[in-house]
């Protein structure tokens, strides 16, 4: 590791990736450190995780984690991010028993759709968005954390792409079903996100992914309950089973749920950042 970050605790392990708290000590910054093991890794892996610093360090949006540096070891891969001190969406949903605020989850569906309009903007189709790839962070801008996008690892820089990848429960039925998609497979995958977070449960759910591809396809989930009409009729329309008729994140953004805030927090479209209000 090199010697300007000095680990301050561990924070998780995941099947091939360890994550840590650190301190830039050139910069005096709080940063995340991923090492990912070589040996649990093929070459075409590795080239892979290279790959996707090299994707996000492309994408500069509010709403995307910046990648600050990425580097190899003998032993690891090491990519160097933005700090997220809240965790993620899957951590925040496995810890609470009362529902998210609708407020909120507007607030954050709009961050994500900004997030998203910038990455498809580069061509780049992110295909594993899920609750567990959008982290939390403290901004005085917005009365909540702020929510970004991460962990780009199986990004495509095609507009269209059939290999199927991404986590089962947020698939869209083209990616289910083996055929190409575009970037409305990551709209799609982010209303099985708002739907997680209003409800705590999947859209679609089965025992095996034989059944689960096939709920998928079939379209049919019980309906958001506790929530307004805009809020529900947004997740439905991500939801669209036809990629034809599902809205692409610039349009979304359009919806009438969106305007006052957009309005409110100043988006500046070139800079792809929000500014507070005085």
């Amino acid at each position: 590791m090199e010697s300007r970050y000095v680990v301050k605790q561990y924070m998780s392990r995941g099947a091939q990736a360890e994550t840590f708290d650190a301190l830039d000590t050139e910069s005096d910054v709080q940063v995340i450190l991923k090492l990912t093991h070589k040996a649990d890794l093929s070459v075409n892996q590795q080239n892979q995780l290279l790959r996707e610093a090299q994707l996000q360090r492309k994408i500069s949006s509010e709403f995307v984690v910046k990648v600050l540096n990425a580097y190899e070891t003998a032993s690891d891969i090491v990519t160097v991010l933005e700090f997220a001190p809240f965790g993620d969406f899957e951590t925040q949903i496995q810890k609470r028993s009362a529902p998210f605020d609708e407020s909120a989850i507007i607030t954050w569906a709009m961050q994500l759709l900004l997030g998203l309009k910038h990455t498809h903007s580069h061509n780049i189709i992110h295909r594993d968005v899920k609750t567990a790839n959008i982290v939390l962070i403290k901004d005085d801008k917005f009365p909540n954390a702020k929510a970004m996008l991460c962990d780009f690892g199986i990004a495509t820089e095609n507009d269209l792409a059939k290999t199927v990848v991404g986590t089962p429960y947020y698939m869209s039925p083209q990616a289910c079903k083996g055929l190409n998609y575009g970037q409305k497979t990551d709209i799609w995958a982010l209303g099985v996100v708002l739907y997680r977070l209003c409800t705590f449960e999947y859209p679609f759910f089965a025992g095996n992914q034989i059944a689960l591809r096939a709920r998928i396809a079939s379209g049919v989930f019980q309906e958001v309950k506790g929530y307004s009409e805009e809020l529900t009729g947004l997740i439905n329309r991500m939801l669209e089973q036809n990629e034809a008729l599902r809205p692409e994140a610039e349009e979304l953004l359009k919806d009438p749920i969106f305007e006052s805030r957009i309005r409110h927090f100043k988006y500046n479209e070139e800079a792809d950042t929000v500014e507070g209000t005085q």
